[in-house]
């Protein structure tokens, strides 16, 4: 990508460093034949790493997303993950790239705004917020993740690039549904995000979490990639062969959202294939789709014993008062409204609602999980911690984006990108609806900004061909 900026190398530089190396080699094998290997080792590493890596961010991005897909497996040490490592190495090989080239960083997006206006708010209210130093640190988190919406947007950009962002997202899926069935078969709690759901008979198992520590947030990485795939099967030209390998991955996808027993998960899935079925525009598709979820819903029910289990948790979705779990989250939004109520412009501060909280309890919140202070709908978050400004940068914010794509697809005429774009947008209106349940993945859930940078990468140099 950056090689047509690279300065050559002249022939007598080549010599005289060749000189050298072949000195110090002779040095080194006059000690011991076997240290004469090391400068040779470190020469084929650094030839590797240059080429491979330093030309462009574009594999570090992709060491994101698969490090995303990891998550808590993804630790190296302490705070620090794979995740980590690929942001800072992509930012060095920006730097890098932009001093040895001519290559410009497209950094103006019509969202801009709105993530500026976002942050500034979130920061002038910590000079009131009870909570600075989560607030602070949740902010820099902000930051960093805008700029992985900025790489994103200008390096994936090819049809190569965006099918290996999909397959890292949908091999990811794999991993962790084949992982979730272990879970799920052999109950084994080391691996579980200590998440249970318990049937009205008294029987409980544990939710899978894969490799993250929540099967909620594991839900939510898992519909990206599959709503990705079943867009890429729906409109995109690829062949027959490549479709069936993607539609296999989409299967074994929902049957790993399915192990998660993630509400919030299931209902961001089905809005997500339900824009796909509405854009397609044809009626039989929704058949299918509804037909196909009926037939793996009964092959649980008669053939497994989780069947029990699916079917209470999804007729618990519609016995709202009845289920602790959601009562809870109505519980944390009433809490959030009245906050909002005796603070509406200014709200009570980033990340002050789980200081303030204890306040602000209310009744309807199951005793057993009042310790749970951390509200579960983005919305009512805004309100109570930013007030009116917080929550309309934000509606405003999601309408941008969503108009910015609706606009760029009537342009699109490849359908390959077309297929990708309207993946994407999918994701982002499911991502929209999981904030109603589980708001607490912004801003710092990583695939949010990936999803964004995608959606805005067809923007960066026009229509891709």
């Amino acid at each position: 990508m950056f090689v047509s900026g690279i300065k050559i190398v002249k022939d007598w530089q080549i010599l005289v460093f060749s000189f050298f190396l072949e000195v110090i080699i002779g040095l080194l094998f006059y000690i011991n034949p076997i240290f004469a290997l090391i400068p040779l080792l470190i020469l084929f590493s650094l030839s590797i790493f240059y080429y491979s890596f330093l030309i462009g961010p574009l594999p570090w991005v992709f060491l994101m997303v698969i490090a995303t897909g990891l998550d808590a497996w993804g630790r190296i040490i302490d705070g620090i993950t794979l995740f980590h490592v690929g942001w800072v190495m992509s930012i060095i090989t920006v730097v890098y790239s932009m001093l040895t080239s001519n290559i410009k960083i497209k950094i103006k997006f019509p969202i801009n705004k709105y993530i500026i206006i976002y942050l500034l708010l979130a920061t002038i209210s910590l000079t009131y917020s009870p909570n600075q130093l989560s607030g602070a640190l949740l902010i820099l988190i902000t930051i960093s993740q805008f700029v992985l919406f900025i790489l994103v947007a200008n390096y994936i950009k090819t049809k190569r690039d965006f099918l290996i962002v999909i397959w890292s997202l949908l091999l990811s899926n794999i991993f962790n549904s084949l992982l979730t069935f272990y879970q799920i078969a052999f109950q084994n709690i080391l691996y579980f995000g200590r998440a249970a759901v318990e049937s009205s008979s008294g029987q409980k198992i544990w939710r899978a979490a894969g490799t993250f520590s929540d099967p909620n947030v594991l839900a939510s990485f898992m519909f990206v990639g599959a709503i990705l795939g079943a867009s890429l099967i729906l409109y995109s030209n690829l062949t027959k062969k490549h479709k069936f390998l993607i539609g296999f991955s989409v299967f074994l996808s929902i049957i790993g959202i399915l192990a998660t027993f993630s509400r919030s998960g299931w209902v961001s899935l089905f809005i997500g294939f339900m824009v796909l079925i509405i854009m397609h525009r044809k009626k039989i598709y929704f058949v299918y789709f509804v037909t196909f979820f009926v037939l793996l819903l009964l092959f649980f029910v008669l053939f497994t014993e989780y069947g029990g289990f699916l079917i209470e948790r999804i007729i618990s979705m519609f016995d709202i008062m009845k289920d602790i779990s959601i009562r809870t989250r109505i519980g944390l939004a009433i809490s959030s409204l009245k906050m909002f109520v005796d603070h509406p412009f200014l709200g009570v501060g980033f990340r002050g609602f789980p200081i303030y909280y204890d306040f602000y309890w209310s009744p309807i919140t199951p005793s057993a999980l009042l310790h749970v202070k951390e509200s579960h709908t983005l919305y009512t978050l805004l309100l109570a911690e930013l007030g009116v400004p917080g929550l309309l940068v934000i509606v405003l914010f999601f309408k941008r984006v969503i108009v910015d794509t609706l606009k760029k697809l009537k342009e699109i005429e490849d359908k390959f990108f077309k297929s990708v774009m309207i993946g994407n947008f999918a994701v982002f209106i499911s991502f929209i609806i999981t904030y109603f349940f589980y708001g607490n993945l912004f801003p710092d859930f990583n695939l949010i900004w990936i999803n964004l940078g995608m959606l805005y990468a067809f923007t960066v140099r026009g229509e891709h061909k």
